[in-house]
Order: C-alpha cells, then sequence, then structure tokens
C-alpha cells in the first residue's frame, strides 16, 4: 500500500517546493500505533521525573500484531448495522470463515470514499464465507448522524436520494468509543491512518493490513486459499521499518540536522528493498535539496544522477520529470541540459503509458514550457486534454488556459507560472 503518512510531517517543516506522495489514509493520530514503545520511550519522551507507571503499563500491554500474528478477538460495543440481517456480531472469529476489520470515521474523507467499493466487495463475497466488519472510535450519536447524509450522486432504488445509512446497510457497521478494538488492531500494529483494514483468514491469522481500496486481489487469493502470506509479510515488514527510518529522517529535521536526516535518506536508498519507499525517499531528498539554495549544485547533480537510472520504472520516471519541471520553472533548476535530459527520458516512457499517457504528456508539456519552447508545449497539452477521460480534462485544461492566454501588457505583471500538480497528474 502507498500510505505515506509521515510525508505529512516534510510539509510543516516548510520545505517550499514539497511534492508529497498521494496519500491514500487520513492521519488517525500522530503518536498512534508505537506497537513496540517500552518503558524506555515512555521515559524518554515525557522526561525522567515525569513518568507516569501508568503510561508505562499501558505502553508494555499491546500486543504487537503484524502477518501472520493471531487476530484479536472483537470486543465492539455498538453494532449499528448487520448486513441486513445476514450477519451476526463477531466476536471471536470462526474458522474457514474470512472476516475484514476495517477502521473508518466520519470525518475520514478517504473513508467516506471507500464506502461504496467496501460493499461492492461484500456483495461479491456474501456467500463465500466473507464478512466485513467496518469499526469506528466515535460516539454513536456522532455515526446516527453522520447516517442521514446523503451520498452525493446516489440513488436508492426508488430513486430517492441514497443516504449513508441506506449505502452501509449491506456490511456490519459498527463503532466502538472505548477504543478497545482499535487499540488492539490500529495501535499493535503501528497503523497510524485510516482507512485501514485487516484481513483475517481462514485459520483466523492476520494475512494482509492496508488501504481497502487495495483489498481485491489479496481477499479473492486468501478466500481461493492462493494468498502466500509469507511473501507480504516480507514486503509489510519492510514497510514498517521504511516508515521507521522516514521517522528518524523527521525528527533530524525538526532539530535542524539536515546533513544527518540527508544521511539517513541515502542509507535508506541505497539498500532499501520496497522500490516504491526507494522511490519516497528519493523524492524526499529532492525537496530538502530544493529548499536550500546554497544546496543548488548538489539538487542539479542529484537530479542527473536520478536520471541515469536505468531501473526507474514508468511512474518514477513520469514523478521525476515533473519535479524537475516544476524545480526549473522556480529557477530552483537552471541547468537546460537536466532539463533536456528529463525532458527526454519522459518522452521515452509515453508509447507504453497506456491509460496515463495524458498524465505524462502533461508533465512533457511542462518541461517543454520550462525549456521555452510554449508552442510545443501548447501542442502537447491540446492532445493530453483531448485524450484524458472527461473526470480529468478540468485539471489538464487548466495549464493549458495558462498556455493559451493573452500575454498582459503591463511590465508589472507577473510572469507565467505552472498550476499545482495533482496526484492523478504526476503518475501517483
Amino acid at each position: 500500500m502507498k500510505r505515506f503518512i509521515l510525508l505529512n510531517l516534510v510539509i510543516c517543516l516548510a520545505l517550499p517546493l514539497a511534492n508529497p506522495q498521494r496519500l491514500f489514509a487520513q492521519t488517525a493520530n500522530e503518536n498512534a500505533g508505537k506497537a513496540e514503545t517500552t518503558a524506555a520511550d515512555v521515559k524518554e519522551s515525557v522526561g525522567e521525573e515525569n513518568v507516569d507507571e501508568d503510561q508505562i503499563a499501558k505502553a508494555e500491554a499491546i500486543e504487537p500484531l503484524t502477518i501472520g500474528s493471531e487476530a484479536p478477538d472483537l470486543d465492539i460495543e455498538h453494532w449499528i448495522h448487520d448486513g441486513n440481517g445476514a450477519f451476526d456480531p463477531v466476536t471471536k472469529f470462526e474458522k474457514n470463515k474470512v472476516y475484514v476489520v476495517e477502521f473508518w470515521a466520519t470525518w475520514c474523507g478517504p473513508c467516506i470514499a471507500a464506502m461504496p467499493h467496501v460493499v461492492t466487495l461484500q456483495k461479491e463475497y456474501a456467500d463465500r464465507g466473507v464478512q466485513i466488519v467496518s469499526v469506528s472510535t466515535e460516539p454513536i450519536e456522532t455515526i446516527e448522524k453522520f447516517l442521514q447524509r446523503e451520498v452525493p450522486g446516489a440513488k436508492s432504488s426508488d430513486n430517492s436520494a441514497q443516504t449513508f445509512d441506506d449505502l452501509t446497510r449491506n456490511y456490519c457497521l459498527t463503532t466502538d468509543p472505548d477504543r478497545s478494538t482499535s487499540k488492539a488492531y490500529m495501535e499493535a500494529a503501528s497503523q497510524n491512518g485510516i482507512p485501514c483494514a485487516f484481513l483475517v483468514g481462514k485459520s483466523g491469522l492476520v494475512e494482509w493490513i492496508g488501504h481497502p481500496m487495495s483489498m481485491d486481489e489479496p481477499l479473492a487469493k486468501v478466500v481461493n486459499d492462493e494468498w502466500d502470506r509469507e511473501a507480504f509479510a516480507e514486503e509489510f515488514k519492510e514497510d514498517q521499518r521504511a516508515d521507521r527510518i522516514f521517522q528518524e529522517f523527521v525528527k533530524a529535521m525538526r532539530s535542524n540536522k539536515t546533513d544527518q536526516a540527508l544521511k539517513i535518506l541515502d542509507e535508506y536508498i541505497a539498500e532499501g528493498k520496497l522500490a516504491s519507499r526507494v522511490s519516497q525517499m528519493q523524492m524526499v531528498k529532492m525537496q530538502v535539496l530544493a529548499s536550500d539554495d546554497s544546496r543548488a549544485e548538489e539538487l542539479t547533480a542529484y537530479v542527473n544522477h536520478l536520471l541515469a537510472d536505468e531501473s526507474l520504472d514508468a511512474e518514477a520516471v513520469n514523478r521525476l520529470g515533473w519535479t524537475i519541471a516544476r524545480y526549473a520553472n522556480a529557477g530552483k533548476i537552471s541547468d537546460e541540459e537536466t532539463v533536456r535530459a528529463a525532458l527526454k527520458k519522459t518522452q521515452s516512457i509515453l508509447a507504453d503509458a497506456g491509460d496515463s499517457k495524458p498524465f505524462v504528456m502533461d508533465t512533457i508539456a511542462h518541461l517543454q514550457f520550462a525549456l521555452g519552447d510554449k508552442a510545443a508545449a501548447i501542442a502537447t497539452q491540446t492532445e493530453a486534454v483531448d485524450l484524458a477521460e472527461e473526470s480529468r480534462k478540468p485539471r489538464l485544461q487548466r495549464f493549458l488556459d495558462e498556455l493559451t492566454a493573452e500575454p498582459v501588457a503591463d511590465d508589472d505583471a507577473p510572469t507565467e507560472s505552472t498550476p499545482e500538480k495533482t496526484p492523478e497528474n504526476s503518475g501517483e
């Protein structure tokens, strides 16, 4: 799963050109989820003289949860919906059945956006022994008020406006205000963002943890007894390690130890096992270098180092190309040959871009604009708009409108600039 929650902290550090990876989860609690918290951690965080023994006991009481762990029993206070009577409340997981324990909140936009997909999965697997239990930690009154809201653009079978109460009746919607279930799952597994789903397999073990929108393949394989738990466990472990390393980076940046922070990034970039996390660290390093004008030469050298890397996949190339275009237009990269190299590399992935072609062309247009070739940028962006799905045309059209706008006669008028890149445009 691509959930880089701590990347938000880079923005808080005021890196002016930050272009964070798309976030698929909302931060639930910045300090939640230290499953391996020890008494020493508590003492370090509050000071030896302020140690609360209850805090220490609480930290030591949380049983760490990971892939292959036995799924904790459920102790949920309020079962609001039961799949229209199809499911009973769950405390212990039955053998040979599959469960999804998903955490959400009424204030979480991605959680709400995922609800129709959760409904689809529950309907698809209802007759195959799959039960989805969605858990909030809010007061039941808050949930009840939320359920009265209308689902944007959705209609019920009688053509009346569909409410979230109507929508969520297809699966088990619950809330557990004492947070016992959240502690047993979210905190124990070091998961800081929601929505987050835990897939419990037929043997009662945790098979997968991630965003519910990414659950289709693992769910199908678990149901069909084709899931490779050990392989995913290795990937998940590495992802958690990358999270810890990123926390160390953020801590160093907050302490104004930029050289140390860059060293932390470089060490993971050199030996990290997950390409997606290596790419993340590379982008963050570029952000750090671009935030300091005294490191302009270092930024250009590092960008050229990345451009020479033949192992980058198409998504990484497109993201790199966009970032270079952005830095060039902001005056952070002034070397024209570097921008031309970025243009050439981005053009090389266009033929095989598939559905992402409009967004790769958008990156190319930004690079052409950065090189001063406005006519080429207009031609490229026009084609990108024509190729894009209707729902995404407006975002591409905005840059085309800027390119084709009549110049302002006033000498004091602001210079042309590129708009803020959306996640769709950046290929993330």
